[in-house]
């Protein structure tokens, strides 16, 4: 399942990897230093890609990110948690993933749901508890998170905090694998758990 969890590190980046070439890089900077959160986690993008002319710097990244999830914004924080998690940008804690990622689950986005998930789970920066790593899943997957979807899967698959149960990992997998709405909201998420679902749901069939 640790794997599953990388793909939040592009994810949460992903919504500005399309950017226009002509940004304003300069004016976008500026916003920044002013406070806007947006701009600041736009900025954060651009240096965690090495677009825009930005030489490409994970701690800047995180610099940025960390300002705009200091304001509120739950998909930064998300991603502060998982940097905190990977250790890109900034010194590996499981104890700041864990505290950052349940402030953007309790601020409801799907992405800090699922990794907040993925360390109760896997015991990282808090106890291990299979039934909150289902909980927050569930969340996420309600909220159509694809990695989610996949995950409820797996774990209903596997009896991994919860009974196992066919007709409930081939809903999960359907949902997966059919998630053409949240992909083409977020159109350049990387929708390998999706792929993966797809696979899994012409082998379990």
């Amino acid at each position: 399942m640790k794997k599953l969890i990388t793909i939040l590190c592009t994810l949460c980046f992903a919504f500005i990897s399309n950017a226009q070439e002509n940004e304003d890089i300069t004016s976008l900077k500026e916003d920044a230093e002013k406070g806007e959160v947006g701009a600041q986690f736009k900025l954060a993008g651009y240096y965690f890609l090495g677009q825009g002319g930005l030489e490409q710097s994970y701690e800047k990244a995180f610099y940025w990110t960390n300002k705009a999830a200091e304001q509120g914004n739950t998909l930064a924080q998300a991603t502060i948690g998982n940097s905190y998690f990977t250790g890109r940008g900034v010194i590996q804690s499981d104890e700041k993933a864990f505290y950052w990622a349940k402030k953007s689950a309790e601020g409801n986005d799907e992405t800090g749901q699922f990794l907040l998930a993925i360390l109760y789970f896997a015991g990282k920066g808090v106890a291990k508890s299979n039934e909150k790593g289902i909980y927050w899943a569930k969340k996420s997957a309600e909220q159509g998170f694809p990695d989610a979807q996949y995950l409820l899967a797996l774990c209903y698959n596997e009896g991994k905090g919860v009974k196992k149960n066919k007709q409930q990992t081939i809903y999960w997998l359907n949902k997966a694998c059919d998630n053409l709405y949240w992909i083409s909201k977020n159109s350049s998420y990387n929708n390998n758990s999706s792929n993966k679902a797809c696979e899994m749901l012409k082998e379990i069939k």
